[in-house]
């Protein structure tokens, strides 16, 4: 997964390798997440599918994932390539998948849909996302400045925002905005584009952002903004778009069976590379390589994983049970509000440091999490002004 040395990250969630004063190595962002806004106009359709409000449920939880065992990974709490450190690298690699995976929900939501007025569009969906945006943004600036103890300043708040990261994962709803601005253009074209243009369009989009990704993490060169978050996440639009397709899913769904299998392989190899780029490099831009969004081993974990739930779900058009359907909608709260039970919770608590630690107390600070950050979302969207900032 992609982090960012200059991203802000609370004192809790800093990535310093064991051993190593904090005064000797820049911060690190964890790798912060999502796409999650669950478009209104899909409740009301006879199209929803359970599978895809499964898959959403399953992202949340690889979001939280990520958070908890990232340190693991970037040797801040155990040494590196012992038992304890393989064991946290494989939970935050089989997690990787979430980010591109809700991008491409949401391309296969916004850009499959008939073309509205651009107006329209913009309205109704950027005051969803703007809303949102504005007011975690400003709230997790408060919070970094007091519960989470960070010095901040006027001028790294307005530089943050400027990045487009106010906080560890607050970066993407910038990266839904901007392909929100951009999705009009692309449905007019898209509209006259077949299924193996499309696959084409897509793929030669996700390698041009693998290739950008790859001349940033190893030459230092390039980089975004608050206006420029989505393109590299563009491709993984246009994925969405094209495995959604009714057509190339049934085409997808007789090799269904191939997907974990490549899934597995990718996941593995990533581990692998991982592993042999940070004994190279060390925890730089080029040492977690294979940990970017954007790299290419996971670029086909997401598309496996996409592929496989998306071609199971062009055949099986059920609607999805009311719990599912409400547990689906709130993970875009649980996007939002996590930070606020995780940061506290590693301020006072030890990581899981050894190999018992791992094994039993990361999946139970995950589901503990969620659990917490579902029932504040659900009971947050009954009020009717609260409910515009998580829902």
């Amino acid at each position: 997964m992609s982090v960012d040395a200059a991203a802000p990250v609370p004192s809790a969630l800093r990535v310093v390798p064991a051993g190593t004063t904090t005064k000797s190595v820049p911060l690190v962002a964890l790798p912060g997440p999502l796409s999650l806004r669950t478009e209104r106009t899909e409740r009301s359709t006879k199209t929803r599918n359970g599978s895809i409000d499964a898959l959403r449920i399953g992202a949340i939880l690889a979001v939280i994932t990520i958070h908890t065992v990232s340190p693991l990974t970037a040797a801040a709490v155990v040494p590196r390539y012992s038992a304890a450190w393989w064991l946290g690298t494989i939970w935050n690699v089989s997690a990787l998948w979430c980010v591109p995976v809700f991008v491409m929900i949401s391309g296969s939501l916004v850009l499959t849909r008939p073309i509205e007025s651009a107006t329209a569009f913009y309205r109704r969906r950027l005051q969803r996302i703007g809303i949102p945006l504005v007011f975690w943004s400003a709230l997790y600036l408060l919070l970094r400045a007091t519960v989470f103890h960070e010095r901040l300043t006027g001028s790294t708040a307005a530089h943050d925002v400027a990045r487009g990261q106010p906080f560890l994962q607050m970066y993407y709803l910038f990266v839904i905005a901007g392909l929100y601005v951009v999705a009009p253009a692309v449905q007019i074209v898209l509209r006259h584009v077949g299924d193996r243009r499309l696959a084409t369009l897509a793929l030669v989009v996700l390698a041009a952002d693998t290739f950008d990704y790859t001349l940033k993490a190893f030459f230092e060169v390039g980089g975004t903004n608050a206006l420029t978050e989505w393109v590299p996440f563009l491709g993984y639009f246009l994925a969405g778009a094209w495995i959604a397709r009714r057509s190339a899913a049934l085409t997808l769904r007789g090799r269904r069976w191939l997907y974990p299998a490549v899934f597995f392989a990718a996941a593995g190899l990533t581990i692998v590379l991982t592993a042999v780029m940070c004994a190279r490099f060390g925890w730089t831009g080029a040492g977690r390589y294979f940990l970017g969004y954007q790299s290419p081993t996971v670029v086909v974990m997401s598309l496996a994983v996409f592929a496989w739930v998306t071609s199971r779900a062009a055949t099986r058009q059920r609607r999805p049970r009311k719990w599912l359907s409400q547990l689906g909608t709130a993970t875009f709260g649980v996007f939002l509000v996590h930070p606020l039970f995780l940061v506290p919770l590693f301020l006072h608590v030890q990581r899981p440091h050894d190999v018992l630690s791992v094994t039993l107390l990361v999946p139970a600070a995950v589901l503990a999490i969620w659990v917490l950050s579902t029932a504040l979302t659900l009971g947050a969207s009954r009020v009717p002004v609260v409910r515009r900032l998580v829902s």
